[in-house]
Protein backbone atom coordinates (compact mmCIF):
# COMPACT_ATOMS: atom_id res chain seq x y z
CA UNK A 1 0.00 0.00 0.00
CA UNK A 2 2.95 2.71 0.84
CA UNK A 3 4.35 1.28 -2.42
CA UNK A 4 1.18 1.89 -4.42
CA UNK A 5 0.88 5.84 -2.79
CA UNK A 6 5.06 6.54 -3.51
CA UNK A 7 4.26 5.55 -7.28
CA UNK A 8 1.79 7.53 -7.72
CA UNK A 9 2.91 10.31 -5.98
CA UNK A 10 6.10 10.46 -8.41
CA UNK A 11 4.00 9.96 -11.35
CA UNK A 12 2.22 13.00 -10.43
CA UNK A 13 5.41 14.85 -9.68
CA UNK A 14 6.51 14.17 -12.93
CA UNK A 15 3.76 15.13 -14.61
CA UNK A 16 3.20 18.61 -12.93
CA UNK A 17 6.80 19.00 -13.72
CA UNK A 18 5.87 18.49 -17.18
CA UNK A 19 3.01 20.90 -17.37
CA UNK A 20 5.72 23.13 -15.98
CA UNK A 21 7.60 22.95 -18.64
CA UNK A 22 4.89 23.35 -21.00
CA UNK A 23 3.65 26.07 -19.69
CA UNK A 24 7.31 28.02 -19.60
CA UNK A 25 7.43 27.08 -23.39
CA UNK A 26 3.88 28.05 -24.41
CA UNK A 27 4.47 31.35 -22.50
CA UNK A 28 7.87 31.55 -24.35
CA UNK A 29 5.79 31.56 -27.79
CA UNK A 30 3.29 33.75 -27.34
CA UNK A 31 5.73 36.28 -26.19
CA UNK A 32 7.74 35.96 -29.15
CA UNK A 33 4.95 36.06 -31.17
CA UNK A 34 3.86 39.05 -30.27
CA UNK A 35 7.12 40.49 -30.87
CA UNK A 36 7.10 39.23 -34.25
CA UNK A 37 3.33 40.65 -34.63
CA UNK A 38 4.32 43.83 -33.67
CA UNK A 39 7.61 44.03 -35.94
CA UNK A 40 5.50 43.14 -39.17
CA UNK A 41 3.25 46.12 -38.28
CA UNK A 42 6.06 48.47 -38.17
CA UNK A 43 7.71 47.00 -40.89
CA UNK A 44 3.94 47.17 -42.79
CA UNK A 45 3.68 50.58 -41.89
CA UNK A 46 7.26 51.82 -43.09
CA UNK A 47 6.73 50.18 -46.65
CA UNK A 48 3.43 52.07 -47.27
CA UNK A 49 5.19 55.39 -46.41
CA UNK A 50 7.67 54.60 -48.65
CA UNK A 51 5.32 53.87 -51.58
CA UNK A 52 3.52 57.42 -50.50
CA UNK A 53 6.56 59.09 -51.49
CA UNK A 54 7.56 58.06 -54.51
CA UNK A 55 9.77 56.04 -55.66
CA UNK A 56 11.81 55.56 -52.40
CA UNK A 57 15.24 55.35 -51.29
CA UNK A 58 17.49 53.32 -49.49
CA UNK A 59 17.27 54.15 -45.53
CA UNK A 60 17.61 53.13 -41.48
CA UNK A 61 15.14 53.54 -38.54
CA UNK A 62 14.38 52.07 -35.06
CA UNK A 63 11.19 51.13 -33.61
CA UNK A 64 11.45 52.46 -29.76
CA UNK A 65 9.24 50.98 -26.47
CA UNK A 66 10.00 54.04 -24.66
CA UNK A 67 13.40 54.31 -24.60
CA UNK A 68 14.34 50.51 -25.91
CA UNK A 69 15.46 49.53 -29.23
CA UNK A 70 12.47 46.94 -30.27
CA UNK A 71 13.01 46.86 -33.69
CA UNK A 72 15.90 47.84 -36.88
CA UNK A 73 14.50 48.48 -39.82
CA UNK A 74 16.47 48.77 -43.36
CA UNK A 75 15.12 48.84 -46.72
CA UNK A 76 16.62 48.85 -49.92
CA UNK A 77 15.02 50.63 -53.37
CA UNK A 78 16.38 48.80 -56.85
CA UNK A 79 15.50 49.63 -59.77
CA UNK A 80 13.93 47.25 -62.13
CA UNK A 81 13.34 49.50 -65.07
CA UNK A 82 10.80 51.03 -66.96
CA UNK A 83 9.69 52.63 -63.48
CA UNK A 84 9.52 49.39 -61.45
CA UNK A 85 10.87 49.55 -58.53
CA UNK A 86 11.66 46.49 -55.78
CA UNK A 87 11.73 47.29 -52.17
CA UNK A 88 13.62 45.25 -49.77
CA UNK A 89 12.89 45.82 -45.88
CA UNK A 90 14.44 44.08 -43.20
CA UNK A 91 13.61 44.37 -40.13
CA UNK A 92 15.36 42.87 -36.58
CA UNK A 93 13.39 42.98 -34.01
CA UNK A 94 14.14 41.91 -29.95
CA UNK A 95 12.55 38.56 -29.54
CA UNK A 96 13.89 38.54 -25.59
CA UNK A 97 16.51 40.26 -23.68
CA UNK A 98 19.59 39.56 -26.07
CA UNK A 99 17.88 37.70 -28.57
CA UNK A 100 17.24 39.32 -31.68
CA UNK A 101 15.08 38.03 -34.88
CA UNK A 102 15.16 38.74 -38.78
CA UNK A 103 12.55 38.94 -41.20
CA UNK A 104 12.50 40.19 -44.92
CA UNK A 105 9.60 41.63 -46.94
CA UNK A 106 9.76 42.47 -50.34
CA UNK A 107 7.69 44.09 -52.86
CA UNK A 108 7.48 45.52 -56.06
CA UNK A 109 6.18 48.43 -57.32
CA UNK A 110 5.88 51.09 -60.15
CA UNK A 111 7.03 54.53 -59.60
CA UNK A 112 4.51 57.61 -60.50
CA UNK A 113 5.26 59.91 -62.82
Amino acid sequence: MLVDALVAIVVLEVGLLGLVAALALVSRVVSTGHQVELAAIAAEAQLEALHRSGCGSNGASVVYAGSTPVDSLTWQSLERGQGDRELVLQSRYLVAPGRWGTDTFDTEFRCAG
